[in-house]
């Protein structure tokens, strides 16, 4: 499985402490220098949306994960990046994703994650939606600033 946008290594490391081997996928070498050998289950790639193309030569995954990642690509180079993660995945290899809805800001790097064209990106790269799903944040700072989420799993077809 691989953690797209890894940060510096969380989720990455729980899953691996799961059991799981990790691919964690981030393009911020502060955050992959803060992360270091975190776990020996973990490995890290430097690489972002929306080419993954170190992802690509790695072995295809049953699973992507991808939290508080998708707001950051900017929405033309959106199709770009579901075609890309499609291809990292195995036959019926899923993708678990959150959409961000909130204040944006695209001079920071903070772009509308619609649904719709999310879901329409999917669909043009060969993946179906088994499962969508609106929710509040669970942290009270961004509900307090009108933030929740969208959770999308997507399967490749």
């Amino acid at each position: 499985m691989a953690d797209i946008g890894a940060g510096p290594g969380r989720v990455a490391v729980w899953l691996a402490e799961q059991g799981h081997d990790v691919v964690a996928v981030e393009p911020v070498r502060e955050f992959r220098d803060m992360a270091g050998a975190t776990h020996p289950r973990v490995t890290w790639l430097d690489d972002s949306l929306p080419d993954l193309q170190a992802l690509k030569a790695e072995p295809a995954c049953d699973l992507l994960l991808l939290s508080g990642v998708w707001h950051h690509v900017h929405p033309d180079a959106r199709d770009l990046a579901m075609a890309s993660m499609a291809a990292c995945l195995l036959p019926a290899g899923r993708i678990i994703m959150n959409l961000r809805h909130g204040r944006i800001d695209p001079a920071l790097g903070l772009f509308d994650a619609d649904p719709d064209g999310t879901i329409a990106a999917a669909e043009r790269a060969g993946l179906s939606v088994l499962a969508s799903r609106k929710a509040e944040s669970i942290q009270k700072h961004n509900r307090d600033a009108g933030i929740s989420w969208t959770w999308l799993v997507l399967r490749q077809d």
